[in-house]
């Protein structure tokens, strides 16, 4: 029945019903929805508005205006005025103050609303603190990754580049025996170039490396003195290591590289001395970790270093002091081991990098031995050797070197014009000596057509990347071996001539 004791009509009830569902549509949104008139009093307001801010209805009641919810002034006149002049506003990104004085970030969207014939506002507001944050992280992995792709690249060119500078010197020292004091700083800063381009390797994730399944309480007892050594005698060196710590999967050097850089960065950030700790724990996060922990008592770095601490050539030392890798190589050798590096800082507090290793598994593969370093002499005769390699200047400085070492050679810019070479002459290829990344084909792929014909084929593949690229399946092949480039052109010649002595019949 209505007031006047007629029953509802059609219409009323379907008002009344349409208002229930809007009110309970309202009080429901898990977005935040409120009304306000001109002058910003709330008039309403649903959970989900409150809740970002830690407010409650008692509170939002004793506030009255929305002015007083704005981190400023400035952001509270912005975004009216964008309303004012556009009419609405939408998804329009502001800070909005908590009850306890910090702030979060939101999109404000307004729409104009009719209030008994006066103006008003109906406003939307989403927290997207969170979102943000996350495309935050998402956008800096993929910095980093973009960065590590042109790292890898970078390196890859300089290692030719290294590659024909110690071919040449190696040669002309050869040639020319009183020049050899003259080519001694000549190897010498190439050697010291070989070792940036190792550290951006370490940082595209491109590093050679031998994993093995180590524990990490061993492996910091063995380089304790090391460790002591890096640090000044103002520094005190502390170990906190947890009982019954599973197994790493890791390459031990590349592990107390990575030490040794967080050392030598703790050191240097407490120049009056104090305290570096390490601590060993187990770690559960969506399968089983070794978390490693370094903190010190240093100087502490601000948020803007700390956020680029871990790009390339990033550095807040003096020049001549640094080369803003050794971050960037921890970076990269915890993502190539299928673990994660984290920093926290407060200025004047000191340092806490937190490293996450996964533990080994019992599926893990075998560990890849290094080469040989016997010396052998090359095999009676002129064997034939294919050699591909794009680099046209790698490519002269590898020929020449096995033709002075009394083979003969067959050469081509890529592994299409190689098959090519080997089709048009009248020999069978004794071994190949290819690149691993060419244009049209790549050594890989070479390799494996030539083994199709020939399967003891011996092989020594060459890059400026890490021999990780070929896969175990390759590099655990028999009559396999892998340089790294730069090399001089005595290994080479020692690899080849192993091989060769090695392989059967010939």
């Amino acid at each position: 029945m209505t007031a006047s004791g007629d029953p509802e009509s059609a219409a009323e009830r379907a008002l009344r019903e349409s208002e229930a569902r809007y009110r309970t549509l309202f009080e429901n949104s898990p977005v935040g929805l409120g009304v306000a008139d001109e002058r910003g009093t709330l008039l309403a307001y649903n959970e989900a508005m409150m809740r970002p801010g830690g407010y409650t209805r008692e509170d939002i009641q004793k506030i009255g205006n929305v002015a007083a919810l704005y981190a400023s002034n400035d952001d509270r006149d912005r975004a009216l005025a964008l309303a004012r002049s556009q009419g609405f506003l939408r998804q329009h990104e502001v800070l909005f103050k908590r009850k306890d004085g910090s702030h979060y970030l939101a999109r404000l969207s307004l729409e104009p609303i009719a209030l008994d014939g006066r103006r008003g506002w109906q406003a939307m507001v989403e927290d997207i603190t969170e979102l943000k944050r996350l495309e935050a992280k998402a956008q800096e992995a993929d910095k980093f990754e973009s960065v590590g792709r042109l790292a890898g690249g970078v390196a890859h060119e300089l290692n030719n580049m290294l590659t024909v500078i110690l071919g040449y010197a190696d040669g002309l020292g050869r040639r020319i025996p009183e020049a050899r004091q003259d080519l001694d700083p000549i190897r010498e800063s190439a050697t010291r170039a070989a070792g940036l381009v190792r550290a951006l390797l370490g940082f595209a994730r491109k590093q050679s490396a031998r994993p093995q399944a180590v524990n990490a309480n061993v492996l910091l007892e063995k380089m304790r003195d090391r460790l002591a050594g890096t640090l000044s005698n103002g520094v005190l060196l502390r170990t906190e290591m947890a009982a019954e710590l599973p197994s790493l999967w890791i390459d031990p050097a590349q592990f107390e590289d990575v030490l040794l850089h967080l050392a030598t960065n703790a050191r240097d950030a407490m120049p009056a001395g104090g305290t570096l700790t390490i601590r060993t724990e187990r770690a559960t996060q969506a399968g089983e970790f070794v978390r490693v922990v370094l903190s010190d008592t240093g100087t502490g770095m601000p948020p803007e270093v700390l956020e680029h601490l871990f790009e390339p050539f990033f550095t807040t030392k003096t020049i001549g002091n640094g080369a803003g890798l050794g971050l960037a190589t921890c970076y990269g050798i915890l993502k190539q081991n299928g673990g994660h590096i984290t920093a926290e800082s407060v200025p004047g507090k000191g340092s806490i990098f937190s490293l996450l290793f996964p533990a080994a598994r019992e599926s893990s593969p075998a560990a890849i031995d290094p080469p040989g370093t016997s010396i052998t002499r090359p095999p009676t005769g002129r064997p034939l050797v294919l050699v591909a390699e794009d680099e046209s200047s790698v490519r002269r400085i590898v020929t020449a070197t096995l033709r002075e070492a009394g083979y003969d050679v067959l050469e081509a810019p890529d592994g299409k014009l190689a098959l090519q070479a080997l089709e048009e002459s009248a020999r069978a290829a004794n071994a190949l000596v290819t690149d691993l990344v060419m244009p049209v084909m790549g050594g890989r792929e070479l390799a494996e057509r030539l083994w199709q014909r020939d399967p003891l084929l011996p092989v020594l593949f060459m890059s400026g990347y890490a021999k990780d690229d070929l896969g175990p399946d390759i590099l655990n092949r028999p009559g396999v071996r892998f340089l790294q480039k730069p090399f001089g052109p005595e290994l080479v010649r020692e690899a080849l001539n192993q091989l060769l002595a090695g392989a059967p019949g010939r």
